[in-house]
This record gives structure tokens, sequence and C-alpha cells, in this order.
């Protein structure tokens, strides 16, 4: 392998982008977006994209955007990618820059993801005489749904020119600022989304029979389900189901004539993954309408790119960061549909200060000078993998 290495200073050129990354993420923070909903998200990246000069900017898949910048000299293509959407959670934070939308927070750290990227897209144009080949810009939209990464797919973002490999460069309050975690293999669970109706008889509840009450009939699904996972556990399947939502009636004394349940399966086995489902529906059966959406396939990344990687961060940035072996947990991710199409490598830069964070809350806030960590760490991986050519 002949090393090659870019005559400018990687983290200085971070510095300089830095303030852009905060204000941007910051702009983004307070106007957060939900999935298919990222019309303003759009029209910002699309804008700062072309004001940077990145080439072929164009909006796909609804509210995605894509764009690529090409390097002087001859090299791979390689996409990263970026989520852009925000969750529906009321943001209790004070701050400055907290979301101006009632109910609706970028709680998953997706603001830090797209600043992330138009950051990295200003770094690479400034510098592309000593990048190699291209990089593809793929700001992704409805990834907490039902997923955006096949809309861009199916809308060729994998073409003109056809990309070698995808990266995913995440944002984990779990882990300290200059710490990044990820594995070989397999990373993210696959998800399966799920919509069970429960019908039963209306009316007032003197008049109701239990038998005959959807929401009793509703909870006694979820205990049989329960059950089920229970014994999947002692069978020692890799398996989780979880209930995000249980809907039902509008007030105290008159029964609902149905309700509506929201789920979710993860699993790292497609074979266990269809025998679940099949054991779902057919609990579903009586009195019930069952519906189920496909969101992403189980995540595995590439061996030698995770190697590759590896051994950037640790040969080239070892005083910034400090890499954290994982296990694969039930995290999804849509990013997964890439992987069926060519090697992928996903992990996991840590953004605390001595405190965890925990995602996917209200208290999910943090300093945005952090993606000093995320921008340096995608930039080395963009200008070092091209040495190891065909090893990936």
């Amino acid at each position: 392998m002949t090393t090659y290495a870019p005559d400018f200073s990687i983290r200085t050129a971070v510095r300089k982008v830095l303030p852009y990354m905060m204000e941007m993420r910051e702009y983004f923070h307070a106007r957060p977006e939900l999935s298919g909903k990222e019309f303003d998200t759009c029209k910002t990246i699309f804008r700062e994209l072309t004001l940077t000069g990145v080439a072929d900017v164009k909006i796909i898949a609804g509210t995605g955007i894509t764009g690529i910048i090409h390097g002087a000299l001859p090299g791979p293509t390689v996409l990263v990618r970026a989520a852009t959407d925000a969750l529906p959670l009321e943001e209790t934070d004070d701050s400055p820059y907290a979301s101006i939308f009632p109910g609706v927070m970028h709680a998953a750290g997706h603001d830090g993801h797209t600043a992330t990227l138009l950051g990295l897209a200003k770094l690479l144009t400034t510098h592309a005489d000593c990048l190699r080949g291209n990089v593809r810009l793929a700001f992704e939209p409805e990834s907490e749904t039902r997923g955006g990464a096949e809309k861009m797919i199916d809308s060729a973002v994998l073409t003109n020119p056809p990309v070698d490999c995808a990266l995913n460069i995440q944002i984990d309050g779990t882990l300290a600022g200059g710490e990044i975690g990820f594995c070989s293999g397999t990373i993210f669970a696959s998800r399966d989304d799920f919509t069970i109706t429960v019908n039963g008889t209306g009316g007032h509840c003197t008049q109701v029979a239990p038998q005959d009450d959807a929401i009793r009939k509703g909870l006694s699904l979820i205990g049989k389900i329960s059950d089920y996972v229970a014994t999947l556990q002692k069978q020692n399947t890799a398996a989780l189901i979880s209930f995000g939502r249980f809907n039902g009636g509008n007030t105290t004394a008159v029964i609902p004539d149905r309700v509506e349940i929201k789920g979710t399966l993860r699993t790292f086995d497609d074979d266990i993954r269809r025998d679940i489902l099949a054991e779902l529906e057919e609990l579903c059966r009586t009195d019930c309408t069952w519906e189920h959406c496909f969101v992403a396939p189980v995540g595995k990344n590439d061996t030698a790119i995770t190697a590759a990687c590896e051994e950037i961060w640790q040969t080239y940035c070892a005083d910034r960061f400090t890499v954290i072996k994982t296990s694969p947990d039930f995290r999804s991710d849509d990013f997964a549909r890439f992987g069926e199409h060519m090697p992928i490598f996903s992990c996991f830069v840590g953004i605390h200060e001595g405190i965890p964070l925990r995602p996917y809350s209200s208290s999910f806030i943090w300093d945005s000078s952090m993606l000093k960590y995320t921008c340096e760490a995608t930039a080395a991986l963009i200008y070092y993998l091209p040495s190891y050519g065909r090893n990936l």
C-alpha cells in the first residue's frame, strides 16, 4: 500500500470551518422539521451547497439533497450520508437556539449530521486539489419514519459516477468527545414497524362487555406479545419488540370501538425476522388488522473498510481520537439500504463533555463545538481511504 498524505493540515482546515458548522447546526436545531416535511432544511442545504461550489446540486427523493465534489486526482467515489429530519418531541432547553416549533426537536443529532456534511463540503472544495476521486453528498430525508435511503437510491444517487463505498458518521451522546465507537460486521439491527388495529364494540362503559372492550383486548394482545418475546429471550433469540403508541378513546366513560397500537421489531437475522413476523400476524388474526412496513435491513460494516478506518484514525489522528470497539445493539438505520449495493461503514462519534447524554429525549442538548470531532473523523477517511485501493 502506498500511503498518500494531503499537503495541508486536516485539523487546521476543520478549525477554519468549525464556526460555520456551529452556525448551521444551531440554525437547523432552532428550525427542526419532521420526516417528509424538511422543506426549509432542504432549501437551506441547497443554497449552502450551491454557494460552496458543490457540483450537480439537486433535490431528489422529495426533500433530499445530493451534490458531488470532484477531486483533482484519480480515485474512488465515496458517498457520505447525513440524515436531516427531526423528532416529534417537546424541547425543554432554553438555549438561544432552542426549537422555535412546539413539539418538534432535533433529538437524534441530525442537526449535527447535516452541519458536519455542509462543513465537510467547504473543506473538500477548498482542498479539492488534494482530493483523490469524488465525494457524493447525500442529505437523506425521512430517516426516522419509513426511510429515505431507498428513495434516494431509486433516484440514482449511486450513479454518475458510480459510488464505490458509503460512509455514515453518526453523533453519539453516550460517548465522550474524541471517542469513536464501531464494530466490524453487523452494527445495526433490521427494522420493521407495525400497526395493529384492535376492533371492539363502542359504547358507554356500563354497557360494553369486557370481552368486547377494544382497550382490554389491546392490552391483552400486548401481554401475549410480551410473553412471546420473553420466550424468545429464554431461547437466546436476539430480537426486540417494543410498543411506542397505544391510542384509543377520547373520554373517561366511553369505550372506543377500536384502538391503534404501533410498535417496532428489531432483529439481526433474516430467518428469525420472518418467523417473528409470521407469529405476530398469527397473534393478531382475531378481531385485529395487522400492517407492517419493512424499514431497514440488518446493517453490516464491511470488514476491509472497517479495518482501514481504524488504522487511519489510529495512525493519523491518534492524539485526537480514542477508538472503542462496540457490540451491535438494536439500533437500526436505513443507511443499511446502501449496503445492499456496495460496501458501507458506520460509526458513532462522541460529543458529551463528562456526562453522557440520552438521545431521543428532550435532554439531548450538546455543545456545537463538538462538531470538530465529526468533521475531522470524516475528512481523515476521505483523504486517506484511497490509499487502501483494492483492499477496500
